[in-house]
């Protein structure tokens, strides 16, 4: 690259690490030749980590002083450098990246999610208000569209609901499993799924993903099955849920776990458990978990919607799908147990070479780097 592309991400909202803001974008687009920092707010100190610049702008506030407060400080910071590509990944920004689209800063909008349909589901703002304002909002969406320099969508589903004909510049990054993360040269040597009696759930712990359901299926399974949790509770209602619940002395909780802890814990599972609720994106969402579960040698059990089960399609032998009812996750449990036991190696490493020809972040990221490059002429 002859001249380095500065890309500058920000982000009011998401986590300081998160998997694919800062571990995905800007780690890798770093490592690709970008100069890259990431503008955030959570009050930690500014660090360089993974060669990507993070810059703390402001403390953690709730929304509303966020609103006033940290976007008028991260709008200063911004105008202090015009040169740079600006990769905007909240909704909330949506507005500062109108202003700054005319004063003709490049400003990169990212939808990760539907919002506005989101908004019309949201059950605690009251009904009367709630498709006025997911109008509203949906009106500035549109405006910062058209004025934008260029728009990533994250699945083909939001791209067609946003609109990709709104700006002449955007592009499908889809939230593909990165393939790296998972895979190493040394295959476990003692592969043995028989008589396994443990299956998992790794990620956000949430009843929007049917955590009831989950542990109402320990009901309908032998004494002897345990379900292996591993993952940050989305509230304290969900942990206290786990706690008073009567299946809590059939779950083993290991936190937050790191990759190679997640690898250790798939390939000793009967299968991985991803299951949401059939509302809002969720019915075409691409949930990364359901690459990772495969890429780490395990089985599957997945909501029954039919977007999910096109994109599953090549590996329908390693998956089996649920209506999220407790009896259906037990049962779907109770299958893949009496598979796996003629599970070899071999089954899972052809998996793997699969979804890395299919579904791997690393191709997503050169449709990444190719639409900068057009940017930064």
């Amino acid at each position: 690259m002859s001249k380095v592309c500065e890309a500058i991400h920000v982000t009011t909202v998401h986590p300081r690490y998160d998997t694919r803001v800062f571990n995905k974008m800007c780690t890798d687009l770093t490592e690709s030749g970008f100069k890259v920092s990431l503008y955030i707010t959570d009050g930690l100190p500014s660090e360089i980590k993974n060669g990507v610049s993070v810059v703390n702008i402001d403390k953690k506030r709730s929304m509303i002083p966020r609103l006033f407060f940290s976007h008028l400080l991260v709008f200063f910071k911004i105008l202090k450098n015009r040169k740079a590509i600006y990769h905007f990944h909240d909704p909330e920004l949506m507005i500062m990246g109108i202003i700054l689209s005319l004063f003709r800063f490049k400003v990169v909008l990212d939808f990760h999610e539907d919002t506005g349909e989101q908004i019309e589901k949201k059950h605690y703002i009251n009904p009367k208000f709630r498709r006025m304002i997911a109008s509203s909002y949906k009106l500035v969406e549109r405006v910062a569209a058209k004025v934008a320099s260029g728009l990533v969508f994250a699945t083909p589903a939001i791209a067609r609901s946003i609109g990709e004909e709104r700006n002449k510049k955007s592009v499908i990054v889809n939230n593909y499993v990165k393939i790296s993360e998972f895979q190493s040269k040394d295959q476990p040597n003692n592969f043995n799924k028989k008589n396994l009696k443990e299956f998992c759930y790794i990620g956000l712990i949430s009843f929007d993903r049917c955590f009831k359901q989950l542990l109402g299926s320990l009901s309908y399974l032998d004494d002897d099955y345990r379900l292996i949790l591993a993952g940050n509770f989305a509230s304290d209602s969900e942990k206290e849920y786990l706690q008073d619940h009567k299946n809590y002395d059939k779950v083993i909780y290991k936190g937050h776990v790191n990759r190679e802890d997640f690898k250790s814990i798939c390939q000793n599972s009967i299968c991985g458990i991803l299951l949401f609720k059939p509302v809002g994106n969720h019915i075409e969402s691409q949930p990364n978990k359901m690459w990772e579960y495969l890429v780490c040698n395990t089985r599957l059990v997945a909501t029954n919607f039919e977007y999910w089960k096109t994109l599953l399609a090549p590996f329908e032998n390693l998956i089996q799908y649920s209506d999220n009812s407790p009896v259906s996750i037990a049962k779907a449990v109770k299958e893949h147990a009496i598979r796996a036991e003629n599970d070899s190696i071999e089954d899972y490493i052809e998996c793997s070479n699969n979804i890395t020809k299919r579904y791997s972040w690393e191709a997503e990221l050169d449709k990444l780097i190719k639409f900068y490059k057009e940017l930064s002429i």
